[in-house]
């Protein structure tokens, strides 16, 4: 947990909300966007502050009010925010619980761990959980549960079938010139050495130049094949983007957007051009090792040794050529960044002292990087050395072993004939290991390159728009078996609310007018089970969530809508015109720099003459509105509003039932 950092004692708050928004979201967020929001008060924020600013940076907000034994019984293994005594005063920190301790991070700069007999002497009651916003949890769920769309690979079993025996044949040749060397030195050579040794190497001109074109003309194949559909994939690629929406492209480096067509690339190679090659050198490595065993044991062991010190130099060659990249990918962005300091102080700033540092720092990270490079290049060219001279150097070993046998006769059987054609089954089957090794030492690529196209692919909540419904004019909202409690208390038992457009809620204080107001805009959550929220008849569940929560707007009587008067005066004419009357009537100057609770919640109402098919929630909007304002509102701003969107209200305010089309009047009866 990364905590924001105070400028005064006021901003705890503040801080809280930013390092939670940060926690759970990728798109950070600082204090200052913040303030544009909401105007922080003098004395900090209230725990309904919090409530009301969460919301509108997409986290949920639970509150709960507890003394400290119910703080040890609460259960919560994710961060949290409380209140605490600290600095001789009370403000907001989080907190996370382990079983011998506290962490408490702080704005103030410190994270410090309490055990829980010191904890208790700094506790103040209260307990705030933040989350994810619900519809983004689900957004988060569907992403990770939705079974993921898989790239576009054809079977194409009879082109894999006929491109392996393809493969296969081709390198027979190679087998049948060997064994052609062997026949040729027993019988055709010496019956006429110069001519027959003449046309013997024209024959494997001619053979192995056949084999090699053959080889080109199969890999070309292959590759068209690969390329078809590589085409067709990033067809695929380009149409997924389209389904992807905002919350997509926000929490998403550019960087890693750019890796998918190569990553295509990579699976498909593998499947329709490495794979096929990896089968066929296989079936050949066997034959040429049973045609080896055929012919003398010893280059079976000789075999053995050669590919073993050949295979172990390419291991660690591949694996410094990995290791060596990530080095000198460090050491270069490490250069690229220093750089980017430099330029943009050069822009910025004239401390020549500083200059001076930043241009040393930028020359040290530079000559690291050439210094890394040169290491690169001597580290790779000693073991270029060291194959070729291990490989060539068990290579006359075995001609010098093979040589001997034959001298002295020792084994009886081993002739030259037997010594060449076993060195040329060798040296074509240090070629198919070559391949097979290149082809496991590539397959971490591969793995990468498919865990990337696969997540890629998932259908995520753009395609939930598609699957679940829209909902373009409400006519009438239910809740059905609510139940709510607060702490411990009652506010709603298995209770059935109906509502249409234009309806009050009333009722005394705290039977749970503003509590229906956020169930309704899903603030907080109802208890049990059996709770259903329908709008038209359809219930909520298969209601677009992201759509619907768009169109929610809950206003309490203390907030503060984002005024835009171009906005206003440009929607409509009949806007523009209650626009202009009500400027003439209140004579409210929108450039002063402070406003009463009376004029924010006019121009709130004003605000809410752009809104089209929302859900307006109002708490308690008149309350700081005098007669001569209230009869305004209800005669010109109300009516226009009710006409375009969803309009549910709570108020103590008399005499305004009369302005709405239905009434649910709350009680202390459950």
């Amino acid at each position: 947990m990364k905590i924001e950092l105070q400028t005064n004692k006021y901003e705890c708050g503040l801080c809280v909300l930013v390092s939670m928004h940060n926690y759970y979201y990728k798109d950070k967020i600082t204090k200052h966007d913040l303030h544009k929001i909401i105007p922080i008060k003098k004395k900090g924020l209230s725990i309904y502050d919090l409530e009301i600013i969460a919301n509108k940076i997409n986290l949920d907000v639970e509150s709960y009010k507890s003394d400290f034994n119910e703080f040890l019984k609460y259960n919560n293994e994710e961060y949290f925010v409380t209140y605490v005594k600290s600095y001789g005063y009370n403000h907001f920190v989080i907190a996370k619980k382990s079983k011998e301790f506290i962490t408490i991070y702080d704005s103030s700069g410190t994270v410090k761990k309490y055990s829980y007999d010191e904890f208790e002497n700094i506790y103040c009651g209260c307990i705030i959980e933040f989350s994810k916003r619900r519809v983004y949890k689900e957004i988060d769920f569907s992403l990770n549960e939705i079974n993921k769309q898989k790239l576009y690979l054809p079977s194409k079993h009879m082109y894999c079938f006929f491109m392996v025996i393809f493969d296969l044949l081709f390198m027979t040749i190679g087998l049948i010139g060997s064994g052609f060397i062997k026949i040729a030195i027993d019988k055709i050579i010496p019956l006429n050495l110069n001519q027959n040794l003449f046309f013997i190497g024209f024959f494997f001109i001619v053979l192995f130049l056949f084999q090699y074109i053959s080889d080109y003309f199969a890999t070309l194949i292959k590759i068209n094949v690969c390329q078809k559909i590589m085409k067709e994939n990033i067809l695929i690629h380009t149409n997924v983007l389209k389904n992807k929406d905002k919350v997509f492209f926000d929490n998403i480096d550019k960087k890693i957007l750019m890796q998918y067509p190569q990553a295509i690339g990579t699976i498909i190679i593998k499947k329709y051009l490495n794979d096929l090659n990896l089968i066929s050198d296989v079936i050949y490595c066997l034959i040429v090792f049973i045609l080896i065993v055929l012919n003398s044991y010893i280059y079976l062991i000789g075999s053995f040794l050669y590919l073993i010190i050949v295979l172990s130099i390419s291991y660690f060659k591949n694996k410094l050529a990995k290791d060596n990249f990530e080095k000198l990918n460090f050491s270069k962005n490490n250069v690229e960044i220093q750089y980017l300091k430099y330029y943009d102080f050069l822009i910025t700033e004239k401390n020549v002292d500083k200059q001076k540092e930043l241009e040393q720092d930028c020359h040290k990270n530079a000559w690291k990087y050439y210094d890394d490079y040169n290491d690169v290049n001597i580290k790779d060219s000693f073991l270029t050395l060291l194959d070729n001279t291990f490989s060539k150097f068990i290579y006359c070993c075995l001609i010098m072993v093979s040589c001997y046998f034959i001298n002295q006769k020792i084994d009886k059987s081993l002739t030259i004939s037997e010594m060449v054609y076993s060195f040329t089954l060798l040296s074509l089957i240090t070629n198919s290991f070559g391949d097979i090794f290149k082809y496991f030492a590539s397959y971490p690529n591969y793995k990468k390159s498919n865990i990337l196209v696969n997540d890629f692919l998932v259908l995520n909540n753009k395609n939930l728009i598609d699957k679940n419904l829209t909902i373009n004019k409400i006519k009438k909202i239910q809740l059905n078996n609510l139940t709510y409690f607060y702490d411990d208390k009652k506010i709603f038992w298995n209770s059935n609310f109906t509502f249409i457009n234009n309806t009050l809620i009333t009722g005394k204080n705290g039977v749970g007018k503003s509590t229906l107001l956020k169930i309704l805009s899903l603030f907080i959550k109802p208890d049990g089970n059996n709770f259903s929220y329908t709008i038209n008849g359809i219930n909520l569940k298969n209601i677009n969530q992201i759509d619907y929560d768009d169109k929610l707007i809950y206003l309490p009587s203390n907030a503060i809508l984002d005024f835009n008067i171009e906005k206003i005066i440009n929607h409509s004419i009949e806007v523009r015109n209650i626009m202009v009357d009500f400027l003439k009537e209140s004579k409210i100057d929108l450039n002063q720099k402070s406003f009463s609770q009376g004029e924010i919640q006019m121009l709130n109402y004003i605000s809410l003459l752009t809104a089209e098919n929302k859900v307006i929630l109002l708490d308690e909007s008149f309350s700081n509105l005098n007669q001569k304002w209230i009869s305004y509102v209800f005669e010109k701003i109300h009516p226009h509003i009710v006409k375009h969107n969803f309009v549910i209200c709570t108020s103590h305010t008399k005499g305004i039932k009369k302005h709405f089309n239905f009434n649910v009047e709350l009680s202390n009866e459950i």
